[in-house]
């Protein structure tokens, strides 16, 4: 599953055997997040939580 191809100056991190690539100006949207597969009526997927996205 690809959701974007990696580009000049991106960050790739290998975690248990998957490649997350991400911009490297974009670190601090990633700290302390979270990701998980969920199961549920709607469907199946990962999903993603972060402090970053919450409501203030």
């Amino acid at each position: 599953m690809v959701l974007d191809e990696s580009r000049q100056g991106d960050e790739t991190v290998h975690v248990d055997g998957i490649d997350f690539v991400y911009e490297k100006n974009k670190t601090n949207l990633f700290d302390k997040t979270h990701i998980d597969f969920t199961d549920s009526w709607y469907g199946e997927g990962f999903v993603l939580f972060s402090p970053a996205s919450e409501p203030v």
